[in-house]
């Protein structure tokens, strides 16, 4: 987490030497600000000077590299107990982009979940999402560090670990509990996170029901209703119980809810067969609203029990940076 005098104090030591081997002895000048893949092995020796900003600086560096200075990896690894928790931290940073594929790494950002600081926390948490495919396999040594995250008490922290969990899908299922409480989290960002995760864990997290239905009706934030509405649908059977909510959301104004509704049936299915008078009524009143259009079709179709495609891969569900959440696979419907 940078800010003004951080970014200023990197800047003042820019051009600072960092000692690579040259003719005769002698050392070469590598600025921290030089991003070439060339400057990599200065920036890696630069990640054990006895300056703390020199190192920050080394590691911001190479995340900036990322995956052109694979070969930094170890060393970035080991920066991981570095003393200083922005060297820490930027140390995670850099890790998700110069530790595709390497076990070594994922393991040891495991470890980072259990650092003192909730920054370091978060910036782990963030890392292994973006190493996600090859953080899957560790699932077992990952989620219980993650779950202790989300009992931090900084909500970035929180929020980070919250969407690692969302990726392993109903192996989470034993951080419902811990995820129940976040819900009720300051932070728009955290209680979406929190909902995206739940929702991922699917059925298992069906004691989260009246909390989405809660959301729903009273967030603040309208990003954290929709897709606590979408949720509700990713409960499948679970959700019978909320059936008469859904309805009655499809006849409110808001298009965003009501297509939130509609899909959230759409993934409940034949089970919800009494909302279909309502949504072929709501059909015919929206003739120009192409995305809700094709959330009620597509509810009426799955209803009737036929196959749909999902407007919405993601089950009514937007993951926080905007982009729909993977598709269901029929193997894990009930």
């Amino acid at each position: 987490m940078f800010n003004l005098a951080v970014d200023f104090r990197r800047a003042l030591f820019g051009l600072v030497l960092l000692g690579l081997a040259g003719c005769g002895g002698a050392n070469t000048a590598i600025p921290s600000t030089d991003i070439s893949k060339n400057a990599a092995p200065g920036h890696i020796k630069a990640l054990k000077d006895e300056r703390f900003e020199v190192r920050r600086d080394a590691a911001h560096s190479l995340w900036q590299i990322g995956a052109l200075a694979p070969e930094a990896t170890p060393a970035l690894i080991e920066a991981l107990h570095d003393q200083e928790p922005e060297v820490r931290e930027e140390a995670a940073r850099a890790l998700a982009r110069t530790a595709e594929g390497e076990k070594k790494a994922i393991l040891a950002l495991g470890e980072a979940l259990k650092d003192p600081s909730s920054a370091v926390k978060a910036r782990a948490a963030a890392a292994l999402l973006e190493l996600q495919e090859d953080a899957k396999p560790e699932a077992k040594t990952l989620i219980p560090a993650l779950i202790a995250v989300l009992k931090d008490s900084d909500e970035n922290a929180q929020a980070e670990a919250a969407m690692m969990l969302a990726q392993f899908g109903p192996a989470a299922k034993d951080a419902v509990p811990i995820l129940l409480g976040n819900l009720r989290a300051a932070q728009a960002r955290t209680r979406l996170n929190t909902i995206f995760a739940l929702g991922k864990i699917g059925p298992d997290a069906k004691a989260a029901l009246p909390n989405f239905i809660e959301l729903v009706k009273n967030d603040s934030s309208l990003g954290v209703r929709v897709n606590a509405i979408g949720a509700i649908g990713l409960m499948r059977s679970e959700a019978r119980s909320a059936i008469p909510f859904l309805i009655e959301n499809l006849k409110k104004d808001d298009p965003s809810l009501k297509t939130g509704a509609a899909l959230a049936l759409l993934n409940i299915g034949p089970l919800a067969k009494e909302a279909l008078p309502v949504l072929e009524e709501e059909v015919k009143k929206y003739p120009g609203d192409e995305r809700l259009q094709r959330a009620l079709n597509g509810a009426i179709q799955s209803l009737q029990g036929k196959p749909v495609a999902l407007p919405n891969p993601g089950g009514g569900m937007t993951a926080p940076n905007g982009k729909a959440m993977a598709p269901p696979t029929p193997r894990n419907r009930p």
